[in-house]
Formats: C-alpha cells, sequence, structure tokens
C-alpha cells in the first residue's frame, strides 16, 4: 500500500482515539501519521498530499470547511459513517476530493488513495501548490441541448466531456438526462449482449438508489450516468428523474456534462441554476430559427450559456457575429462537417478518443477551453 506521493505518511486526521487505534491496528499496512485537526495537516504538509479525514459529524465537516479552503494542496479523503447527498454536497463546498463509508473495505479505501495520488501529481504538473484554488460551491453544471433533436447535442455533450477529462485535475461526469431514450451509451459504444466498455463505477462513492446508474467507460476512464442495462425508467416523471440524479452527480463531481432534452430544460427550469448552457443548432435556416425560438427560454437566465454550431462549413455557415445577432448567444464553438467524425459516432468511438488532434477533436478541445474560461469567470 503507498504512502503519499512524497514518499511520507499519509496523514490521519481523528479527533476520535479509540477509532484511530482500530483503524491503524486493521491496516497495519497503510502507513499513517496521527493529526490533530486540518490546520495541521497544512503545517505538516507544505506541498501536494493525500490527508485521510475521519468526519465524525456534518457539524465537524463545516467547522473545518475553511481550513481545507485555506489548503488547496491538501488532498482529503472524507471517512464518513453514512453517505448522504447533503454531506456530499458539504463535502464539496468543503473542497474534499471523495468521501468513503468509514466502513469501506481495503480494495476500496486503497483504490481511493491511488486515484488521490494522481491528482497529486496532477497538482505538482500545474504548479499550483500553494496558489488560491477555484472549488465550486458544488460540481459546476453545464447543460447541453438542442431545439429540436438530430442536432448533435449527445454528440457534443460526449465529446466536450472527454474534453474536460482530459485534463487529470479535473473530476468530470456525463450523464444522460434522457431516462428513456438517452443514446450516450451507444455515442461510447455501449452494445447490448456485445463487448461493452462499460463497467460499473463501484468505486465512486454514492448514495445506493444512485450507484445502479454509474458506469466506468473503460477506454476514458471517464464516469458516465445512464439507466441500468434494460431499465427504462417510465414510472415516473422525465423531470424528476432527471433532476434527482443531476443533484447527485454534482456532489460527486467538480465539473457535471449533462445531455438534456429542451422539454426536459423547460419543464425543470434547470437555466435557472445551470452555470452553462450549450445551445447545440445546425446552420439551416429553419435550424437556426428554432435556436432562436430555445435560447429566448434561457438565455436572460443562465448568462454562462453559448452556441455550437454543428456541421460549420466555412463559407454557408453564417458568421459568428451574424448568429450572435440572430439567435442572441455567443458562438462558444463551431465543430467542422467532417466524414470521419460521423464514423466514430456511428462505430460507438468518440472523436476525443478516435482523433483528438484532427480538426473536430481540436475544436472540442477548444471548446472546453471556452467553457472552462465561462465557469471559473463566474465562480
Amino acid at each position: 500500500m503507498p504512502t503519499d506521493a512524497l514518499g511520507d505518511p499519509i496523514g490521519l486526521i481523528c479527533d476520535d482515539p479509540m477509532w484511530r487505534i482500530d483503524f491503524v491496528t486493521a491496516r497495519r499496512d497503510l502507513e499513517v501519521t496521527p493529526i490533530h485537526n486540518v490546520r495541521a495537516a497544512g503545517e505538516r504538509y507544505k506541498e501536494a498530499s493525500v490527508v485521510l479525514w475521519r468526519i465524525a459529524s456534518p457539524d465537524a465537516l463545516e467547522r473545518e470547511t475553511a481550513e481545507v479552503m485555506r489548503n488547496p494542496h491538501l488532498v482529503v479523503i472524507g471517512l464518513v459513517d453514512e453517505i448522504t447527498i447533503e454531506l456530499m454536497r458539504a463535502a464539496m463546498n468543503a473542497g474534499v476530493y471523495a468521501v468513503l463509508a468509514a466502513d469501506s473495505t481495503e480494495a476500496e479505501l486503497d483504490q481511493a488513495v491511488v486515484e488521490a495520488e494522481e491528482r497529486v501529481r496532477a497538482l505538482e504538473l500545474r504548479h499550483i501548490v500553494g496558489d488560491a484554488a477555484v472549488r465550486p460551491t458544488s460540481g459546476w453544471l453545464v447543460v447541453v441541448t438542442s431545439a429540436k433533436g438530430g442536432q448533435g447535442a449527445s454528440t457534443v455533450a460526449t465529446n466536450l466531456a472527454l474534453a474536460l477529462h482530459a485534463d487529470p485535475v479535473r473530476r468530470v461526469m456525463l450523464v444522460d438526462a434522457d431516462m428513456r431514450f438517452g443514446d450516450i451509451g451507444s455515442h461510447l459504444g455501449f452494445v447490448p449482449d456485445k463487448h461493452n466498455p462499460f463497467v460499473p463505477a463501484e468505486l465512486v462513492q454514492a448514495p445506493g438508489w444512485f450507484q445502479p446508474f454509474l458506469w466506468r467507460h473503460q477506454p476514458s476512464g471517464l464516469v458516465v450516468a445512464m439507466p441500468p442495462k434494460g431499465v427504462r425508467h417510465d414510472d415516473e416523471p422525465q423531470g424528476d428523474a432527471a433532476m434527482r440524479g443531476i443533484g447527485a452527480a454534482q456532489a460527486l463531481a467538480e465539473i457535471v456534462v449533462v445531455d438534456m432534452p429542451f422539454s426536459i430544460l423547460e419543464r425543470t427550469r434547470v437555466d435557472t441554476w445551470a452555470d452553462s448552457i450549450l445551445l447545440v443548432t445546425g446552420d439551416q435556416p429553419r435550424e437556426l430559427e428554432n435556436a432562436a425560438i430555445a435560447a429566448s427560454v434561457f438565455r436572460e437566465t443562465c448568462l454562462g450559456s453559448g452556441l455550437v454550431i454543428s456541421g460549420y462549413v466555412d463559407g454557408r455557415t453564417p458568421k459568428r457575429r451574424t448568429m450572435q445577432r440572430d439567435i442572441g448567444l455567443e458562438v462558444f464553438g463551431r465543430i467542422p462537417e467532417h466524414d470521419d467524425a460521423q464514423g466514430s459516432v456511428d462505430e460507438g468511438v468518440p472523436t476525443m478518443l478516435a482523433d483528438a488532434t484532427g480538426p473536430v477533436g481540436t475544436a472540442y478541445t477548444e471548446l472546453a477551453s471556452r467553457v472552462m474560461e465561462t465557469l471559473t469567470a463566474s465562480d
């Protein structure tokens, strides 16, 4: 079992001496150093380090929130008696990296520490140790939608999530908010009864009802929330199911990318609390007219919104300035029309995995950068 990324013992914050003794006795393979509180951990570790924190209660978490945020170089794994959505949100507010049940198995804790150490290495590479970190109060919510079906919203959502996920510092989750007819799985190569690149994301600590929705896409490592195999949730209103899933996802990830039908956006008014809405449209006159109508629903309530042109062709697609004037949204990205890109969709291999440096992959990388600028500027 590794120590922290610097070779030092992992810090263990716990004010219950009996629990600490039991933990150290049970995990003799895990080299830990008892630490009184988060402030002491920040003084003990001057560089990026993994710290385990036995969180006795939500009140204890609230008391230490300021100290965790003052020490962004600490990658904190919280150990709690019971995982709830409220506690997960509070942990995200505090900047805690991951939350596990205190009685998690050795394998679960070991995996959490390994993933935390990967984040430590990423922090060191980014040279942000000691700098003020930008942390969302809960996971940033990016909704990808379109006025009508067939505009490419699912393709954009999938590749945007992969482009954001390419930065190891970020914890990104992709959510399919269409609980009945969503096709995120097919975009990522999920084919029932055939080779399946998904495995249950068992190591993601989540409320029990949400766990069956979570899958890890093996080729990329991206965590995806979508209905379990063979399950379509027709027994509850679509918007209610989607909102429950998004709320849980925001407690687990720093950036949540949601592929959402426009009908659900209208019903739930997610525009009043989303951080960004990307409206995907083709460049034909009728498509742009529909986009203008859809944009009128949310452009005043979600100021971090933008337009994404799917199937851009130089000389055919209207100029950015013209579309911004007619639709009322800034153009965040233009995804060029490309035969290979459609082939990737048909084969279940997203462009960001098939050809990230080609013209389409580059467009998605630039879109991800533009989205991050919007999110960090509005935080």
